[in-house]
């Protein structure tokens, strides 16, 4: 659903919506203007689950590249201590 740019000074953040064929039905991209990934990870996870809500659909899967902040998300992580 989202991806975050790390090798641009600024950082930006993207995402698609497909439907279960894998056909893209909804896309965006922002400049977030600072070059943090771990504020810019869940803001831009932030913005597909609204741009989703809007949209009215009901089933989604995350992709991305912070498993721990998708774990956190769905209430599925496991603390390794």
């Amino acid at each position: 659903m989202h991806e975050v740019s790390k090798n641009n000074p600024s950082t930006l953040s993207d995402f698609v919506i497909r439907d279960s064929n894998g056909s893209p039905l909804l896309a965006g991209s922002r400049n977030l203007g600072y070059n943090n990934i771990l504020l810019a990870e869940p803001l831009a996870l932030h913005e597909g689950f609204q741009k989703v809500l809007k949209s009215g659909f009901k089933k989604v899967q995350v992709e991305g590249h912070s498993q721990v902040l998708i774990n956190c998300v769905w209430g599925t992580y496991d603390i390794p201590w």
